[in-house]
């Protein structure tokens, strides 16, 4: 702004003083200086001292399309996908982690694609920040020849690391960057006055288990699938209930980095005793119904260990993304 004089000014606060000062050498008087009441409520106030500012991605509803509206903000005040300003060459709301637009095809958003050598090309490593939660690695679903490493062991055994060999039930996707939202939510599978209905889940593409595939299946017709689907977190409309092998990839992350106690995670694949004996096929073992879930508390006698959960039970969900490679 400019003073009786024509000159501009700025603004200063910090903890002891906030006063207008002419930027103009001509007058170097300052004036406006606040009281010592407002100068107290200033030296707290987050938005004066101690802050970033940094990219705010948000999505809107325009004409019926969601896509991304960029401002520049302080953390605190952004209610999307905040990214900070990182160097001079990533500029605010032109930074290179920046989200794209979500896509339709047949009036259904996709899951976001990306090059693979696009996603090289911006060297993260695993547990970076990265579009709407941690990165984990690169998970291979074994489509295309062997799966990824995870750790764990599907017949409720000691965890190993070992590969896995994929079920029929998923979709076509071979390969994925997997990012896990860290807010817990507290869930149960099944609300107790919904009707159990068993579907064929996949073991390894929790993206399928929730959202299907577009013909075949239209995935579970649950409460919690309902929340989840197309939902609005962190700017992101993509979020799942993870498989249990992505899971299990989750844990060989937090094993390699030592972090021990999360709690009780739960899948979004249905248990079938055909997993354990291929000449038995049961979703029920004494009338009760169960999703495969995983133990992350140092405290058990078998870290990491894979779980069998009452679809009824309340146990914590973390909630993955993905982004298919390419």
């Amino acid at each position: 702004r400019t003073d009786s004089h024509g000159d501009l000014t700025t603004t200063v606060f910090d903890s002891t003083k906030r006063c207008s000062v002419a930027l103009n050498s001509a007058h170097q008087n300052t004036a406006n200086c606040a009281s010592p009441t407002n100068l107290a409520f200033l030296a707290n106030a987050p938005m004066y001292q101690d802050f970033d500012m940094g990219s705010c991605y948000t999505l809107e509803d325009i004409n019926g399309t969601l896509e991304y509206t960029c401002q520049i903000t302080p953390q605190s005040l952004c209610s999307g996908h905040w990214i900070i300003q990182q160097d001079s060459d990533n500029a605010f709301c032109l930074n290179a982690l920046q989200p794209t637009n979500p896509v339709k095809s047949n009036n259904v958003y996709q899951p976001q694609t990306m090059n693979l050598e696009d996603f090289n090309a911006l060297g993260l490593t695993a547990g970076d920040e990265y579009l709407g939660g941690i990165y984990i690695g690169t998970f291979n679903s074994g489509l295309d020849g062997r799966s990824s490493i995870v750790y764990g062991n599907l017949s409720f055994g000691t965890p190993t690391e070992t590969r896995f060999v994929n079920d029929q039930n998923g979709g076509t996707a071979s390969t994925w960057a997997l990012i896990v939202d860290p807010t817990p939510y507290t869930v149960s599978f099944l609300l107790s006055d919904e009707i159990d209905a068993d579907c064929a889940t996949s073991l390894w593409d929790g993206y399928y288990n929730i959202y299907g595939n577009g013909s075949q299946f239209d995935g579970i017709k649950t409460a919690l699938a309902t929340t989840i689907k197309y939902t609005d977190r962190n700017a992101f409309i993509d979020y799942y209930l993870p498989s249990i092998y992505e899971l299990q990839f989750y844990a060989h992350y937090l094993n390699r980095n030592n972090i021990k106690t999360i709690g009780n995670l739960i899948s979004s694949s249905i248990f079938n005793t055909k997993y354990l004996n291929n000449r038995s096929s049961r979703a029920k073992i004494n009338g009760n119904s169960f999703v495969y879930g995983l133990g992350i508390n140092e405290n058990y006698s078998v870290n990491y260990k894979t779980l069998l959960i009452d679809k009824k039970t309340t146990e914590t969900a973390l909630f993955f993304r993905r982004i298919i490679l390419t």
